[in-house]
Order: C-alpha cells, then structure tokens, then sequence
C-alpha cells in the first residue's frame, strides 16, 4: 500500500469516527430534549416543583399566554422555562446545578435567561392580580370576619411584619445599590422585605424594594399601603386595623403589642392575644422560605437586588397559588423560626398632617383592650 492509499484509508477510518460520534451525540441529545418533567413519579414531582401535576398545569396556563411573541427566542419551550426557573425556587440551587440535572439538560446561560424572562412575566403581568391588598368594603369585611372566627378579635384586615432575604453583596462600583446600604444589623447583606397576609396566610401586599439596613418602620412609613389606610382612618373609618410586632410604631391604624403588660391584666391577654395573631404573618413568611429554599439565609441569592426583588416577588405569587390550591396546611408545621425576623431596632414615627399619630393610636388601642379583654 502506497502512501496515497494509507491516507485515503485513514481519511475514511476518521469520517467514520466522526459519524459514529455524531449519531451518539444527536442519540443523547435527542434523549434529553424529549424528557417530559411530567413522567416523574408524584412525590418526586412535588419535591422538585412544589407543587402536583394538576396544579402545575394551571400555573403554566396562567403563565404561558404572556410568553408569546416576546423578544426572548430559542428552542427550550416555553413550558420548560416555567419548570426550570419554578425549580430553581423551590430548590435554591445554583443554576448550573439545575441545568446539569437530567430533567433539563440545559446550559447555565440558557437557565439564566430562562430565569429572567419567567420572572419578568411574573412581576410585570400576574403581580397586581395575584398579590393586592383589599380596595372595598366588601373585601374588606371578608377578611374581618374570616379573622374574627379564627381568633374572636373583630375590626382585623391583616397582619404585617417583615423578613431579611439574603443576598449576594452589591458590586462596590454600582453607585445606586451601595453595599453598606445592604448590610443589615444581623450581620449579612439582604433585602428587607415587608409582607400583610390575612387570616389564611395569603399574601395582600408585598415590598422587596428596600436594602437590609432599612428599619421595619421605615419601610411602613413609606408604604402606599399606610397611606391607604390612615386615609380611610381620616375619612372615618375606625373599626380597620393591622397587627404588627414591636418593631412598628403604635398608630390608629396599626395596633402593636404593650410591652411589659402585667400579668393578669387586660392589658397583658390583649398582647398574648395579639401574639397569636400576629403569628400568623410570622408562619406565612416561614413557609413561603421553607417552600421556596432560594429565599432562605443559606442559599443567599446571587443576583442584582432588582433581579432578586422580581425573584421574591415571583414567589409570593407562587405561595398565593398555593393558598389558593390549600397547599398550605401541609407544610404549615415545617417552617424553620430562625427565618423569622423581629426587628427591635429603635423606631422611627412617620407623622400624618392633622393627626396626632402617637396619641391617637394609643387611644385606639386602649380602646381595643377594653372592648376585648377588659370583662374577662
């Protein structure tokens, strides 16, 4: 054999192998595109996602309609989006881990992408209809009394606190989102977010646009949700309040607990009251962190503060799917209370023109005391 032939006969020996290869890779790939996340065992299903298939299927209906003809294109379907980034919450797991998995078999920049593109769908198009405070009377009552035959205390339209999510430090250059500003006085940077739930733990309003050196108080000062309601206050309304911890100030609208109430006293049964009220925000905000791991201290999301304050706010409509689909009472004990955060920084008061705030709120709750817990 010449040394024309050798080459000729190598030339085909390494087509061939690369031909073998081909097949064995479109073979792979072939295998993984046609994976369907909904062939999983239940149980396995609900870990990965939350929630069951049935329920899964309706959030992606809900979802799906503002994907189309938008400026993101590839070939993931659309419904894989929703999945991957929907896994990301419940698992907190870096995106790299996700995109390895054998459900996805896609790339870290495609999970990125996929991720800011579900998020953007969720805060820009189902954030006013899933998470809205009442806006009428009717509304309003049905909160009331959902409130009063839970816990026999009447005039309640939710409770309020707030939560430090974890997250990444800001890049030192970013001249709008300083570092310090994120640095909170647990001791790590974080967005402070402020939530109302009502009596069934769902989520009425929600706040993740303030750093973790920003007060409770501070956040609620600056809340369209108080001016909403110290307005209703100012138009009459005298039978609407929230319960918050002492990390709020006292108001008309906004009763707190009386610190050192003597054993014994109305005063004393109205704060132990209360505390179990208010538990219930405190029990929302846990499992909302326990059911969506990416919102945890642990996990400590890496993203800009806007990218994570969309991903916060994706999630509380996914727990509000939950409630709505009464997931919630399965995983109602499981909630870890280290994720609980009571702000006992000093307060800062928002005074109201016209109204004297301090005053007016202890007089209020004074009256509350009497009306409820002083003939017991």
């Amino acid at each position: 054999m010449n040394g024309l032939q050798l080459l000729n006969v190598l030339f085909v020996e390494e087509l061939e192998e690369l031909e073998r290869r081909c097949r064995l890779n479109v073979h792979r790939r072939s295998i993984r595109d046609s994976y369907n996340p909904f062939d999983t065992p239940d149980y396995h299903f609900k870990q990965l996602f939350r929630f069951t298939k049935d329920m899964m299927i309706q959030i992606i209906n809900e979802v799906i309609p503002f994907m189309q003809n938008r400026r993101y294109t590839s070939a993931v379907p659309n419904e894989l989006k929703i999945l991957t980034t929907i896994s990301f919450f419940a698992s907190g797991s870096y995106q790299r881990v996700i995109g390895q998995d054998f459900t996805f078999g896609m790339s870290q920049p495609m999970i990125s992408r996929s991720i800011a593109e579900v998020t953007d769908v969720f805060v820009n198009h189902l954030l006013h209809e899933h998470i809205r405070f009442p806006q009428n009377n009717e509304e309003f009552e049905r909160i009331k009394v959902s409130f009063f035959e839970k816990f026999n205390m009447g005039g309640i339209i939710g409770t309020i606190d707030g939560t430090h999510i974890a997250i990444n430090a800001p890049s030192s250059q970013d001249e709008e989102h300083p570092p310090v500003v994120y640095y909170n006085r647990k001791g790590f940077y974080s967005i402070n977010t402020q939530v109302i739930c009502d009596s069934d733990m769902k989520i009425l309003s929600a706040n993740a646009r303030f750093p973790g050196a920003t007060h409770d108080s501070a956040i609620w000062g600056s809340s369209v949700i108080r001016r909403y309601v110290s307005s209703k206050y100012q138009q009459g309304v005298r039978n609407m309040w929230l319960l918050g911890d002492s990390g709020y100030p006292i108001e008309p609208w906004l009763l707190t607990p009386i610190e050192g109430a003597v054993p014994g006293t109305a005063e004393y049964r109205y704060t132990r009251h209360h505390a179990r009220i208010r538990n219930t925000v405190e029990r929302c905000i846990g499992i909302l962190k326990m059911r969506f791991r990416c919102l945890t201290k642990a996990r400590c999301m890496h993203y800009h503060p806007i990218r994570a304050g969309k991903i916060i706010y994706s999630c509380m409509i996914l727990h509000n799917f939950a409630v709505r689909f009464n997931l919630q009472q399965e995983e109602e004990n499981d909630y870890d209370e280290d994720e609980i955060d009571n702000d006992n920084a000093p307060l800062i008061e928002h005074p109201i023109r016209g109204i004297n705030v301090l005053a007016e709120g202890r007089m209020v709750r004074t009256q509350v005391v009497r009306n409820y817990f002083g003939n017991i």
